[in-house]
């Protein structure tokens, strides 16, 4: 798993969001994710590859704003992770 935030001020739509990073990823299994607060998600990967690629490249970017990464135990509350 891993943890992202979209580092803007201004709104935007998840959708589009998610659709962007899952088509720019290319992964060869769905990832699942999770809205939980503005800007910040959870990502749940399929395949380890996959998880590998999408945190070893990069940097992301999302209209312009980047969108930061961080591993992600699913223990720990989120919020506490430095992005």
């Amino acid at each position: 798993m891993a943890v992202a935030r979209v580092h803007t001020p201004k709104s935007y739509s998840q959708y589009a969001f998610f659709k962007q990073m899952r088509a720019v990823w290319d992964l060869a299994q769905p990832v699942q994710i999770r809205p939980l607060e503005n800007n910040l998600y959870t990502l749940q990967f399929s395949c380890l590859g996959d998880w590998e690629r999408v945190m070893g490249d990069g940097p992301w970017n999302f209209k312009g704003n980047a969108v930061v990464i961080a591993e992600y135990d699913g223990y720990t509350r989120p919020t506490s992770i430095k992005l």
